[in-house]
């Protein structure tokens, strides 16, 4: 019996990204869908509530014994940063990966984000990695998050294809800091020959140094 693995997200969408990036990988890996705790931010119920379900959710997952969790939600992953979650069973956060590997560059980052409320949390623990004179921008596209939530990803995709396209990528390390942007950042790096960094290229790293090591 492979050792389980459980993929944590926030759209149905993202099973077939992960599905993709980990499917040569000794793992069962096992999708959570998790849509409530982004009514309960929009809701805007206290920070206390928040945790407070994000801790239940979690222990519920570690009640599967997994070998390991992997948070695709950057929603879930902003929250987790400032609790205490005590489990011996290592709990990814899919954004830390994509951190690691900003490390190694020191060009200026251009750095896209779909979902205005994780920018801040997300760019505040950014700033543990890399040199604090490291220039860095944030590139917000308005809308297209809540049109991948509701299914258009098409829309989405050709929004942030499009994005991409008009960014100076001359001497930038460019990045899409959500799953969700993943595939299309794939598609661009291919058209255009210029990397762009994603979760993916993260996951797909820090799994074959766990498994080749």
């Amino acid at each position: 019996m492979r050792p389980l693995m459980i993929c944590l997200h926030a759209s149905e969408l993202n099973i077939e990204i992960m599905e993709r990036s980990l499917h040569e990988m000794p793992f069962e890996v096992r999708h959570v869908v998790d849509t409530h705790l982004l009514h309960i931010i929009r809701e805007q119920q206290s920070l206390a509530e928040q945790k407070n379900y994000i801790f239940t959710k979690m222990m519920e997952l570690i009640e599967q014994e997994p070998v390991l969790i992997l948070v695709t939600c950057t929603n879930y992953i902003v929250l987790l940063e400032q609790m205490e979650l005590v489990t011996s069973i290592p709990i990814l956060k899919i954004d830390e990966l994509l951190f690691e590997q900003l490390k190694s560059s020191h060009l200026p980052l251009k750095i896209l984000f779909t979902n205005k409320q994780t920018i801040e949390g997300t760019m505040t623990r950014l700033k543990k990695y890399i040199s604090p004179e490291r220039e860095s921008e944030v590139v917000f596209i308005p809308e297209v998050f809540d049109w991948y939530l509701a299914g258009e990803k098409l829309a989405h995709d050709q929004k942030v294809l499009n994005t991409l396209l008009e960014l100076d990528t001359y001497e930038n390390t460019v990045v899409v800091a959500q799953l969700s942007m993943a595939n299309i950042a794939e598609i661009y790096s291919k058209l255009s020959g210029d990397v762009v960094l994603s979760p993916v290229t993260a996951i797909k790293t820090y799994m074959n140094d766990l498994i080749f090591k």
